[in-house]
Parts: C-alpha cells; sequence; structure tokens
C-alpha cells in the first residue's frame, strides 16, 4: 500500500500518469467512499499507513544513528552503543529539544539522527535486539533495493 501512494506522488510529482494497478487501487477506494459512505481514508487503508511511514522514518533514522557508532565493534556491539546513547539522550538533552521542529546546531550527527527518530512518537527500541533487527531489516531492504 505504501508502494502505490508513493507511486501515486511520484507520478503527480512527474507529471506522469499515475500507474494502472495504483490507479485501481485509488479508484476502488473512491468509489466504495462514494457507495457505501465510508471514509475515504478507511477505504484506502490508510490509517495503517501512518504508521508504517513513521515507523520507517524511524528506522531510518536510527539505522544512521547506528552507522556513526564504533565501526570497530561487532554489529551487536554497535547496537549496544547505540542503546546507551539512546538513552542518555532521552534522560538529558531531549527534554530541552522535544518540541523544536529540527535539531539544534550544536547537536551532534549522531544525537541529530536521535532527535528525528524520537520526533516520530514512535516506540524506541530499548533492547540491543530490537536495535540488531532494525539494522538487519535495513541492510535487507538496502541489499534488494539499493538507493543511489
Amino acid at each position: 500500500m505504501l508502494i502505490r501512494v508513493l507511486e501515486i506522488i511520484k507520478a503527480i510529482d512527474s507529471n506522469q500518469p499515475i500507474p494502472r494497478d495504483a490507479g485501481a487501487w485509488l479508484a476502488r477506494g473512491f468509489i466504495r467512499c462514494m457507495q457505501e459512505g465510508e471514509l475515504l481514508h478507511k477505504t484506502l487503508n490508510l490509517s495503517r499507513l501512518k504508521y508504517q511511514y513513521l515507523l520507517s522514518i524511524r528506522d531510518k533514522h536510527l539505522y544512521a544513528a547506528w552507522l556513526l557508532t564504533d565501526e570497530t565493534l561487532s554489529d551487536w556491539q554497535r547496537a549496544g552503543e547505540l542503546i546507551i546513547k539512546i538513552e542518555r539522550f532521552k534522560l538529558g538533552r531531549w527534554s530541552k529539544v522535544q518540541f523544536l521542529a529540527a535539531p539544534p546546531s550544536n547537536v551532534s550527527p549522531l544525537n541529530r539522527c536521535l532527535f528525528y527518530a524520537l520526533k516520530t512518537g514512535i516506540k524506541i527500541p530499548t533492547t540491543v535486539r530490537q536495535v540488531n533487527n532494525i539494522v538487519k531489516s535495513i541492510r535487507k531492504v538496502n541489499f534488494h533495493n539499493p538507493v543511489v
């Protein structure tokens, strides 16, 4: 579903036709909305989409923070280092900056990543295993769909 929405946005932004399957999905949603009186975001199942989108943004920023940890450590140790940095940031700086739209310029690159991960409002991992799973998941996606 997220892919369909992104395809539609990309097509509109580039002034191209909407892909057939994405257009059909959108049309079905509009028809259900008009015929059955359902709310459009429900006919398109967009409520879940917002969560999925925010989760992917959170994970992207956590992965970026993980990349800024000590490269000489194992992946597992780096995840542990990140957990410690997350806790420090949450207990220290976060309370002072959480209401800002963007982090202050004097925030470290790693804390900048944590700021944006926390701004999603999606629960932040508290265990090494959770962070390690995010890292593995993003690596798997990036391996199959490299970003250029």
